[in-house]
């Protein structure tokens, strides 16, 4: 299992090597860092990419903007443009967590294994593609509120499995707190709270040098979700609050 940080793995590195070297092996970190910043910006834009809001003008429904919460989130969508928009806009938002996650844990972590250990470059990449949903610069960044984003984030740390454990504890309370109460934001909120919680799980069960930062990120992650339900919260304590299937 690899455990190293940037700074051993390289100390290592330079160790086992001739001092005429270092020009050389200092080029190539330098190199995989500004790919790997790169790859931070291009897993922004992917979040950036307003589906529910593409999804309606391309389909004549109009700019869901204008429409009940304004939010360019699926629960908007459903609630203005039906179940099946609702759930295209889910799909593609949660694909856009997962496609950069993915990339950077199959292909991108070989090539910055320098830089960059394990968990610490695909949740950073979760951060970005996340922070991109939320902060779109296309609309002048007020996009959405990152749930189906940081889901499909999560799922991309292991996409082959029917049900990941990283997203077993959000999933679960998410479909409890709907199934009960009828309010999605709540059980977004819930949910959210509990991303971090597979990592905090990883940082005692299994030790590892990067499980704090990786434990740090996702609760980032966690808080910024949370921030972006202020006005739900706010509805939920006054009663306000719109439930699952009613339209306003």
């Amino acid at each position: 299992m690899r455990a190293l940080l940037v700074i051993e793995k390289t100390f290592v590195i330079f160790c086992v090597q001739p001092v005429e070297q270092y020009p050389v092996l200092l080029a190539k970190i330098n190199t995989m860092t500004i790919a790997f910043f790169i790859f931070l910006a291009i897993a922004f834009l992917i979040g950036s990419i307003p589906s529910g809001l593409i999804l309606g003008l391309l389909t004549g429904r109009g700019d869901v903007r204008k429409v009940g919460s304004g939010n360019i989130g699926a629960t908007n969508v459903l609630r203005a443009f039906g179940k099946r928009m609702g759930c295209l806009t889910l799909g593609l938002d949660v694909f856009k967590g997962i496609l950069p996650v993915v990339f950077v844990i199959f292909l991108g972590n070989r090539m910055l294994g320098l830089m960059i250990n394990d968990n610490v470059a695909p949740s950073l990449v979760a951060l970005a593609v996340v922070l991109g949903h939320v902060y779109t610069p296309w609309l002048r960044f007020k996009g959405g509120k990152g749930v189906a984003t940081a889901l499909g984030a999560a799922i991309g740390f292991s996409p082959f499995s029917i049900l990941p454990f990283s997203i077993l504890p959000s999933i679960t309370l998410f479909v409890f707190a709907i199934a009960t109460t009828r309010y999605v934001s709540l059980g977004s909120i819930l949910g959210a709270l509990a991303l971090p919680m597979y990592w905090l799980y990883r940082m005692i069960v299994f030790p590892r040098v990067d499980s704090v930062y990786v434990l740090l990120i996702w609760t980032l992650l966690s808080a910024i979700i949370i921030l972006r339900h202020r006005k739900n919260i706010v509805g939920l304590i006054n009663g306000k609050e719109h439930k699952l299937g009613k339209k306003g």
